[in-house]
């Protein structure tokens, strides 16, 4: 998952190798520790880039208490959209979508100009079930870069459709969120840095998929192995069949599937 960079050169290098190892399939344990070595040795300099690096590392570790310490430190130090955008991405690593959803968008009031939050505060509302609010952030985003539309405009606008329209309800899709959410963290497996890229509808598919009415499926791509993914698959439709509200709303208009990466797909 991007970062964003600090001013400070070596504060830079710090995001984009954190970046880089949320991509990583495996976690390189070697590789953290010498961020977070890079980082406290950065700290009489430009201690809340520090803080920050740090909490990014411990996101990747999945520390949450870790991860929120330093990085409201860092926001002690030095409010600002950049501490705030990278927080915002930390929770989201954490699988703290709502409260991702939150900071980012608390963020973005104070910061309206920045696109970089607002990318991630609509990235966020996706990931969390905030429907409409996705839909009216990618319309601020087309409004402020009129010749580049926002990649998930036309997800977020039919996605908001179907909760105009009753189809399903967004607590619904937070309840399920929330369940799969748990599937996955006691598993203790994170998800690839791009899953949103993997939240998709069959809407796209034909007009044969479009004359029986929209279903949505949001793809989690697991730091895992095919088999675990489908173990997981297993376990999250067990415990969605235990609740009758999900299996009524949002039922299959919506459901949500875990997806693993081979070796042969993880990056060099």
């Amino acid at each position: 998952m991007a970062r964003k960079q600090a001013p400070a050169t070596k504060a830079g290098k710090l995001m984009e190798q954190l970046g880089r190892l949320s991509a990583a399939r495996e976690l390189d344990d070697f590789a953290i520790r010498r961020v977070e070595r890079a980082a406290k040795a950065l700290m009489d300099v430009d201690p809340a880039s520090a803080h920050t690096a740090l909490g990014g590392a411990a996101a990747l570790r999945d520390d949450a208490e870790a991860a929120r310490s330093h990085h409201r430190i860092a926001l002690r130090l030095a409010d600002n959209e950049t501490t705030q955008f990278n927080y915002a991405v930390s929770l989201s690593l954490l699988e703290e979508t709502e409260e991702a959803f939150e900071v980012a968008t608390a963020a973005l009031e104070r910061f309206p100009d920045d696109l970089a939050l607002l990318g991630q505060a609509t990235t966020a509302a996706l990931e969390s079930g905030h429907f409409r609010a996705a839909r009216s952030l990618c319309d601020r985003w087309n409004a402020m870069v009129p010749d580049r539309a926002h990649q998930y405009s036309r997800l977020a606008q039919r996605l908001a459709d179907a909760v105009d329209t009753g189809t399903i309800t967004e607590d619904a899709v937070r309840s399920l969120l929330k369940v799969a959410n748990g599937v996955q963290r006691d598993a203790h497996v994170r998800s690839m840095a791009n899953r949103i890229g993997t939240l998709d509808t069959t809407d796209d598919f034909g007009p044969d998929q479009r004359d029986s009415g929209p279903s949505y499926l949001y793809v989690r791509q697991l730091h895992a192995e095919p088999t675990l993914a489908s173990a997981l698959n297993e376990q999250l439709a067990d415990r969605v069949a235990t609740r009758p509200d999900l299996l009524e709303n949002p039922g299959l208009t919506f459901t949500v599937g875990f997806v693993g990466t081979s070796a042969d797909d993880s990056e060099p």
